[in-house]
């Protein structure tokens, strides 16, 4: 089981944009539970997110102009390797800022 925190959108603006935000959150490969804290959200994936399910989780969070960096957690799973391959990914540089950058000038 694998947990990440991301930010929830703030503000829906209706409830069918919210009950939308959910009902894909908890359609994407992988995902087993969404859980509220009170700093955000709790994702748990089992074992791990899959290529796809990162992928629609990363639109997702683009859609709702969320926060991508707390992606980069993910990243730290050797499962999750393929990650780091995908330099030329929509969400590639905002994941991993500061190895985008390194990227550019040729030290990754």
């Amino acid at each position: 089981m694998y947990k990440i925190l991301i930010n929830e959108p703030v503000p829906f603006y209706s409830y069918l944009d919210e009950k939308f935000f959910f009902l894909q959150l908890h359609d994407i490969d992988g995902v087993v539970s969404v859980e509220r804290n009170s700093i955000g959200l709790d994702v748990i994936f089992e074992p791990s997110i899959t290529e796809g399910g990162f992928w629609d989780l990363a639109a997702l969070m683009t859609r709702y102009n969320l926060n991508l960096k707390l992606l980069s957690a993910l990243g730290d799973d050797a499962d999750n390797i393929w990650l780091h391959t995908n330099k030329k990914a929509y969400w590639y540089k905002n994941v991993f800022p500061a190895k985008w950058v390194k990227s550019l000038f040729g030290y990754f």
